[in-house]
């Protein structure tokens, strides 16, 4: 998307619920790393569930990343959600609020001249790589 494009869209505050981190692998890719797909979707909720469990130590574990002094890192996260299994199942559901909010953003896209026709929908979530 161009500079322009993402200025006449806003600040993602414009579209609250609307922005998701979200896990994109390319179809064709899917067969050869199945299970490294579950393993890092798995370590996702490990380290969601560290994080909220001990945030000073899991900061300093993941400070450098993120460019941040360890101290900082609790605060950086502050107001963002970190939904559970159980949520993530309920966003990721059929009529949820993941394809909530690509309908959404698509008529967004459309209005705004970034896409020029709707793009389908109906294969963009798959639940099958979440922990049992």
């Amino acid at each position: 998307m161009s500079a322009t494009a993402a200025d006449r869209l806003g600040y993602s505050k414009a579209i609250p619920n609307r922005i998701l981190d979200v896990l994109a692998v390319r179809a064709n890719a899917i067969p050869a790393h199945t299970l490294a797909i579950k393993q890092l979707v798995a370590a996702h909720f490990e380290g969601r569930r560290l994080f909220l469990a001990s945030p000073a130590e899991s900061g300093a574990l993941i400070a450098a990343r993120l460019q941040l002094p360890a101290a900082d890192v609790p605060t950086a996260y502050r107001g963002l959600l970190l939904p559970d299994l159980a949520e993530n199942r309920n966003m990721l559901r059929s009529g949820g609020l993941l394809e909530q909010s690509a309908q959404v953003i698509q008529r967004v896209f459309l209005a705004a001249g970034v896409l020029r026709q709707p793009v389908p929908l109906a294969n963009l979530i798959d639940l099958q790589y979440l922990p049992a």
